[in-house]
């Protein structure tokens, strides 16, 4: 099962534990807590490293890595000079291989520092690689994404999934209604974070 299904019917399940057990507001956090620690066993054990480190090595991909990166690539506005670098990087990830796949990005970064797309790759990479926590490392690699595309759809989105884990549902919709604000109507992703935002507004709904 992907990694989206896996996590809207996560949604699906906390909106029920809300709903039949009339948990309170300040009580939501811990069924997300639980499921976060269910997904947790679609990622991969790792460590938060820094930018300039090497990301731990993973080889036995459970296909998690694969489906992050292919929504990330439809949110990518083109390769450009990027191109071989996001194409070697992917084809790593998608094996397990979380080390070389950020040394190819951090030397793409070299060449390119301001390249958006790199960044946000990176910071894909680095939450990846400490089983989909959104470390510091990850955060400054968004934030530099940002600085160059302020509109960048892919940090909002996967700052979005990680508040979501981490049971801050409103933090996750501001993310991603700001994707949508500011996003091209005919985004190839907009239908993705549609149906996931609905799912969020839908669980602020359920009465405590």
């Amino acid at each position: 099962m992907g990694w989206i299904i896996a996590v809207i019917f996560t949604i699906i399940v906390c909106v029920l534990i809300i709903a039949l057990g009339r948990l309170p507001r300040q009580m939501w956090t811990m069924p997300f807590a639980a499921g976060a620690l269910a997904l947790a066993g679609y990622a991969h054990q790792g460590n938060p490293q820094l930018p300039a480190s090497h990301a731990k090595e993973i080889t036995d991909s459970t296909g998690v890595a694969k489906e992050l990166i292919s929504i990330r690539q439809e949110m990518d506005y083109e390769f450009g000079a990027a191109k071989r670098y996001l194409i070697l990087s992917d084809s790593s990830a998608n094996n397990g291989n979380y080390k070389f796949a950020s040394a190819v990005l951090q030397n793409g970064l070299i060449k390119y520092p301001d390249n958006a797309q790199l960044w946000s790759a990176l910071g894909l990479q680095l939450m990846l690689a400490s089983n989909g926590e959104l470390t510091e490392p990850a955060k400054l690699a968004f934030e530099k994404s940002r600085k160059t595309w302020p509109n960048a759809p892919v940090p909002d989105y996967f700052e979005g999934l990680a508040a979501l884990f981490d049971g801050r549902v409103d933090d996750a919709e501001k993310y991603w209604e700001n994707m949508l604000k500011n996003g091209s109507e005919k985004a190839k992703w907009r239908p993705r974070v549609e149906r996931q935002l609905l799912q969020l507004q839908r669980l602020k709904q359920v009465e405590p």
